[in-house]
C-alpha cells in the first residue's frame, strides 16, 4: 500500500527518539509520578528555563503584523538573517565579518543536516564521521536521503580512549575509496557530542586540510559551541577563519541553531552558512520544506539582539549552572567506580560503566542499559547507540534540575549496588563450578589410578 521507502519508519522506532518517547509518556515527577522515568538521556537543557520565562514575560518579544500571515521570509527574513550575521560575527567568529547573504534559515539543525545531505549527496554516497558520535547523525542524512553516514572509531590517545587526528581520517578516506564508495562529506561536531570536549584549532584546520586533498566537504556542526563552562578550554569557530585561509572555502559548511545553547529546541530555529553559491540557491529553492513561522523568526531575533540580557544574565547564569551540574555529576559518578571523561562542554559527560558489565559486549552493555531503563527507571544513553566499540561507556545528561538529577544519579547508584551483587554472585558461582569441575576430574583420576593399581596387582 505504502511506497517501500515509508518502510523505514514502520519497523523498530530509531532509539533516540523512541526512549525520548517513552520518558515523556511516564515523566518523574517527585509528588504526582514518582516512580516515573527519568530522562539523562536526551540533550535538552533544563537549568536556565527560569531565566528564559522571565524573560520571555516581559512581553516585548512577540508581536504581529498582517503581512506574516503570508509567505514571508520562508529562509529567514531580512531582519533575522542580519541579526543572526551580528550575533554570529560578535560571539563565534570573533574577528570576522559574517554576511547575511552566507545564511540561510531552516527549521532546526535536523533539518540542516538532511537538506546538506540532499544538496551535497547522492544516495549510497558517503559522508564519515568519527564514533562515538550523536546517534542521530546517522538517522538525520540516511532515513529520507539514502545517504551513508560511516562511522571510524576514534583511537587511544595521551588524554583518553578517544583521540581524533588527521591520520585517521584520511586512512578512513582511503579505506572507502578502495570499498568503491564516493566520499562526499565529514562531519565534525565541535564541541563534541558525546564526548564533552573542545577540539583545538590546529585540529580543526589539520582536519579541513585532509577533506580538501580529497575534495571531502567538511561539515562543522558547532550546536554547543556557547555552552563552554571549562574556563581553560579556547572554542574556536570556523567562522573565525578568514575565507581566505580556509582550505577549501566552497566545501565548508557552518550549522548552529537555538536547541543547547539556549535551551529553545521547541522553536526548530537552525542556520546554515556557507560561502558556496549553489548551496545557497539550493537551500533557496528548498525553502518551503525548511521554513520557520516568521512570528518566531522575529521573536528570535529580538532575543538575539538583546546584548545586555545575554551578556549580564543569560550566559553567567547558564555557564555557571552547566559547571556546577557536570561537577556535581562527576563526583558522583567517581563515588560509585564510574571513571568519566574530563568535560569542557555540553550538556552530558561521557561515563564508563565498563566494570559493571555481565559480558564485555554489546549485549551485555544493553542489558545494563535495560536494567537501568525498565527496572530503575533512568535513561541514559549506552555507548553503542553512538557507534562506540568499546563497551560499557554511557552520556549521561547532567543539564537537568538538581532534584531530577540527584534522584537519577541515587538510582543510578542502586542500579549499580544490584550489579555489583550480581556479578560478585556469577563470578563466585562460577569459581564455585570451576572448583566442582576440578574436583570431580580429581575424583575420575583417583577412581582410574586405583583401577589400575587393582589390574596391577592382579597382574602379579
Amino acid at each position: 500500500m505504502l511506497s517501500s521507502r515509508a518502510s523505514i519508519f514502520l519497523g523498530e522506532p530509531e532509539f533516540l527518539l523512541d526512549c525520548l518517547t517513552q520518558c515523556s509518556k511516564d515523566e518523574f515527577d517527585r509528588k504526582n509520578n514518582p516512580d516515573g522515568l527519568i530522562n539523562m538521556g536526551t540533550a535538552v537543557n533544563s537549568l536556565c528555563e527560569d531565566v528564559l520565562k522571565e524573560r520571555i514575560d516581559q512581553g516585548d518579544l512577540f508581536c504581529h503584523k498582517a503581512s506574516w500571515q503570508h509567505y514571508v521570509g520562508l529562509n529567514g527574513t531580512d531582519h533575522l538573517l542580519t541579526v543572526i550575521a551580528e550575533f554570529l560575527s560578535d560571539r563565534m567568529a570573533k574577528s570576522v565579518s559574517i554576511s547575511p547573504g552566507n545564511i540561510r534559515l531552516v527549521n532546526g539543525v535536523s533539518s540542516g543536516l538532511e537538506v546538506m545531505a540532499w544538496i551535497l549527496t547522492d544516495p549510497g554516497d558517503v559522508v564519515l564521521v568519527p564514533v562515538p558520535t550523536y546517534g542521530r547523525f546517522f538517522a538525520d542524512m540516511n532515513e529520507r536521503m539514502g545517504t551513508q553516514v560511516v562511522g571510524f572509531q576514534l583511537q587511544d590517545g595521551p588524554m583518553s580512549n578517544f583521540h581524533l587526528t588527521p591520520e585517521i581520517l584520511e586512512e578512513e578516506i582511503l579505506k572507502q575509496h578502495i570499498l568503491g564508495n564516493h566520499v562526499k562529506g565529514f562531519i565534525f561536531c565541535n564541541p563534541n557530542n558525546p564526548l564533552g570536549v573542545v577540539f583545538s584549532k590546529e585540529l580543526m584546520l589539520s582536519l579541513m586540510r585532509v577533506c580538501a586533498k580529497y575534495n571531502v566537504h567538511f561539515i562543522s556542526d558547532e550546536i554547543y559551541g556557547l555552552s563552554v563552562f571549562d574556563p581553560t578550554a579556547k572554542f574556536d569557530s570556523i567562522l573565525s577563519i578568514p575565507k581566505e585561509k580556509i582550505p577549501d572555502p566552497e566545501r565548508t559548511h557552518f550549522l548552529w541553531g537555538l536547541s543547547k545553547d539556549f535551551s529553545l529546541a521547541g522553536l526548530r530555529i537552525g542556520f546554515i552558512h556557507s560561502y558556496n553559491t549553489d548551496l545557497m540557491k539550493c537551500l533557496d529553492g528548498m525553502k518551503f520544506y525548511t521554513s520557520v513561522s516568521v512570528h518566531i523568526q522575529e521573536f528570535v531575533a529580538k532575543l538575539l539582539q538583546d546584548a545586555v540580557w545575554m551578556d549580564k544574565v543569560y550566559f553567567p547564569a547558564n555557564i555557571k549552572r552547566l559547571a556546577s551540574a557536570y561537577t556535581y555529576a562527576e563526583r558522583h559518578l567517581s563515588t560509585l567506580g564510574i571513571p568519566v571523561v574530563s568535560a569542557q562542554a555540553g550538556l552530558f559527560c561521557w561515563a564508563d560503566f565498563s566494570a559493571f558489565l555481565d559480558t564485555d559486549s554489546e549485549e551485555g552493555e544493553m542489558e545494563l542499559f535495560r536494567r537501568f531503563f525498565h527496572e530503575f527507571k533512568v535513561y541514559i544513553v549506552p555507548g553503542s547507540m553512538f557507534g562506540c566499540k568499546l563497551f560499557g561507556w554511557f552520556r549521561v545528561t547532567f543539564s537537568i534540575h538538581q532534584e531530577i538529577l540527584e534522584e537519577g544519579l541515587a538510582r543510578i547508584g542502586n542500579a549499580l549496588a544490584l550489579q555489583t551483587r550480581k556479578v560478585k554472585k556469577t563470578k563466585v558461582k562460577g569459581l564455585v563450578n570451576k572448583f566442582n569441575s576440578i574436583e570431580q576430574k580429581q575424583q575420575t583420576s583417583n577412581t582410574n589410578d586405583k583401577s589400575e593399581e587393582n589390574r596391577d596387582m592382579r597382574g602379579h
